[in-house]
């Protein structure tokens, strides 16, 4: 019994497997085949400028969370300004200079490029028993590194705080651990449910580490720009516009953008999130006595993921670790059937899109009417909010 139990598993894992593959593939051509981008972005830099942009605005004493027409370079799109909590500033302002270079931002694409397959190797030397070929594969394909590097993202780097964090745990080193998640946790807000899950099961050592360095980072800037700074954040974080959710043409992976393009409301999404979190958080809280912190931890990233406001392609690098886990084998399936999920949320995503464009052009319409401001205190007054 238990060898046609173990041989169902292996056989279910590959076309878990394939599945995923077949999923992400389709995506992507859905996406070559339908994305018209030549009108959408206002600078090649792409993500790079928007971080740019956000630094120079700051340098500048002004709001760093809104488009300036007058501060180079431009952010990547006229929507596209700088989301990253306040603390996220300062590396930007630290490597301005470095990213506005060519051979910079080649070197940082190099060292994400680096980073990912360091972070691939550790996971496959440290549980070779999850490191199949078929896996590696698909979580290279899922990771989407390629947009990442592309667009000059930051989630390599978070990925690797996340395997830092993962590996800590299992060998209880807290203070390691606290500092590894504290950095993704304040650089990612939503990433907060892995100290939160970890108080709810009993390990209050590490999730008050994590919270408590969390919070540490978090006051740096408050410290520098004053309350004014976290105003801006939030009146950005609140106001955002179907485009976001959207994620066009990307495809945003989370239930609330799934609820904006089915229902035409965040509502469901939020409820469904709450819900999600809250049953798995009960359901670890139960087990509690037979999981370890990592495997909490794990099953944290996996779900953060979902209920996260926006959840870009690019934070699968933070669930990785998660997945790979010797310990983690029912989180592995968990974060497979998740991905599966995730990934046709994006097809949906893309679809319902192009569906609405081809509405718009038929009716003669703006077919892109989102990518106007999508905030009130942006362009024309932009220019006159400054950082008390």
């Amino acid at each position: 019994m238990a060898v046609a139990l173990k041989l169902v598993r292996a056989k279910l894992a590959r076309w878990i497997l394939a599945a995923l593959f077949v999923t992400f593939v389709t995506r992507i051509v859905v996406l070559m085949a339908t994305a018209d981008l030549s009108d959408m972005y206002l600078t090649p830099l792409l993500d790079y400028g928007s971080f740019m942009h956000s630094a120079e605005a700051l340098t500048s004493g002004l709001n760093p969370y809104v488009h300036h027409a007058g501060i180079q370079p431009p952010p990547s799109a006229p929507y596209g300004v700088n989301l990253n909590p306040p603390v996220s500033l300062l590396p930007f302002m630290a490597l301005n200079e470095l990213v506005a270079a060519d051979a910079g931002r080649l070197a940082l694409q190099i060292v994400t490029v680096l980073g990912f397959m360091t972070m691939l190797a550790i996971l496959a030397r440290r549980y070779p028993a999850n490191a199949g070929a078929i896996t590696l594969a698909t979580l290279v394909l899922v990771s989407h590194i390629g947009g990442t590097v592309w667009w000059g993202q930051i989630y390599v780097l978070l990925g690797l705080c996340s395997l830092a964090g993962i590996l800590a745990l299992e060998k209880g080193r807290w203070v390691v651990a606290g500092i590894a998640f504290g950095l993704l946790v304040a650089m990612k807000p939503p990433f907060v449910l892995v100290p939160l899950f970890l108080l709810a099961t009993g390990h209050r050592r590490e999730g008050a580490a994590i919270l408590g360095v969390a919070g540490t980072l978090s006051l740096v800037p408050l410290a520098i720009w004053g309350f004014d700074i976290y105003r801006q954040w939030f009146d950005v974080s609140t106001s955002l516009g179907p485009v976001h959710y959207e994620g066009w043409p990307r495809g945003s992976m989370s239930l609330i953008s799934a609820s904006v393009v089915v229902f035409d409301t965040k509502l469901p999404g939020f409820v469904g999130s709450i819900g999600l979190a809250a049953g798995l958080c009960g359901w670890l809280f139960r087990a509690r006595f037979r999981l370890s912190n990592a495997e909490v931890a794990g099953y944290a990233l996996l779900v953060a993921m979902v209920v996260s406001p926006i959840s870009w392609p690019g934070y699968l690098p933070i669930a990785i670790p998660a997945m790979m886990a010797r310990r983690l084998d029912h989180g592995m399936w968990a974060g497979l059937v998740l991905l599966w999920f995730a990934s046709g949320i994006g097809i949906l995503v893309l679809v319902a899109s192009c569906v609405r464009q081809a509405h718009r052009l038929v009716a003669e319409e703006d077919p892109l009417p989102e990518i106007q401001p999508l905030f009130a205190h942006d362009i024309p007054d932009a220019t006159t909010q400054r950082v008390a």
